[in-house]
Formats: C-alpha cells, structure tokens, sequence
C-alpha cells in the first residue's frame, strides 16, 4: 500500500479542491476551475472514493511488485537477461500507471458533475499564479535539491554515470536540479514584486 505520509498529502491535496459554503460546498477542479455547489453528503462521498482508490491502487502496487520480481526472476534464470534492464524499466511502467490511476481518480468529481452549471467562473491568472507559488515550499525544494546528488550516488552503484547509457543519469539529475532552482527562483521574484507592490 501507499507510504501514510503520502497517501495523507495526496487526500489532503483532493480534499483543498471543496471550499466549505454554509450548509454545503463549492468544488473547482484543482482549486481553480469554475466553482460548482455540491451538498456535505457529496463532498463525503467524493472524499471516500478517492480514499478507496488511493487503497486500491497501494495494494495493487505491492502485487504487481511482488509477482514481477517473481517472474523477473524467473526470465532472467531462462534466458540469461540483465535482471537490471528489467527492474527499470517495471519500475517505470508501474510509476506510469500509479500516477495515471491516481489522476483518473482525482477527477471523479469532475466527471459526475460535468451537467452542473457552475455558481462562480474559474479563477483569473493572476489567482491561478498566486496560488500556485503558494502551494510551492522552500524546504520541499531545497530537500529537493539535496535529494539529486543523493539519486546520482545511488545510481552510480548499479550503472557507470559517466559512459554510455548511465550518463542519462547525469541527465536526468541536472535537469531535476535545474526545474527545482527555477521553480524557487520564480517563486522568490513573484513574492518579492507582490512585497513591492503591497508596499
């Protein structure tokens, strides 16, 4: 199943998506669509099936990962193939599938209210950018940046990072550093020019 602490964030992260009015709530896709109004008992019912689903896909995670390690295991022992080959590239497909799922799932909201007109429009740009650099925080991006050398060293015990194939490693982690560097630096320029402007 999924790690706790992750499970709770991504339900929190569904959860921010209803904004409580009155006696019901107002649900806009990803925080920021055009705001619908749904009753408690539906805002409950959209809460448990993600619930669910996050549950569903954990357990499904831990078969797959047990039964391609098995059959892995096996190919590998008929054919002479790198059993590293393999254990990426399942890796990967089930990380695909995992996330695909999980957005899926997030959207079930969207899908059973697609008749419903909306009481308010979506938020402007502007709203959409403030909000979007508030949910970004420093120390999730600095143990970001710390985290890169730590996947390049961790890498560099299975492959050669500096030959053939295994530079894509390198790749993959100057790219990594260099989103999260952005994405801290654009933060950091927006509240400043928000500082200015308020001041």
């Amino acid at each position: 199943m999924i790690h706790t602490g992750s499970a709770e964030r991504l339900k929190a992260s569904f959860a921010r998506q209803f904004d409580q009015e009155g006696q019901g709530f107002l649900y806009r896709k990803n925080e920021t669509g055009p705001a619908i109004r749904i009753s408690a008992e539906e805002q409950a019912d959209f809460i448990a099936g993600y619930s669910r689903a996050l549950k569903l896909s954990g357990w499904a995670m831990v078969a797959t990962i047990i039964l391609g390690g098995f059959a892995t295991g096996f190919y590998e022992g008929a054919s002479g193939t790198d059993r590293k080959v393999w254990g990426v590239g399942g890796i990967a497909v089930l990380v695909l599938a995992f996330v695909l799922f999980t957005l899926w799932a997030r959207r079930a909201p969207d899908r059973a209210l697609r008749e419903r007109i909306p009481v308010a429009p979506g938020l402007s740009k502007a709203e959409r950018k403030r909000l979007a650099f508030a949910r970004i925080n420093y120390g999730a991006l600095a143990i970001g940046l710390l985290a890169v050398p730590f996947m390049l060293w961790n890498a560099s015990r299975a492959w050669d990072v500096l030959h053939g194939w295994g530079r894509l490693w390198i790749v993959a982690g100057a790219v990594l550093f260099g989103l999260i560097a952005v994405q801290g630096f654009r933060k950091w320029q927006f509240e400043a020019r928000r500082r200015d402007s308020d001041g």
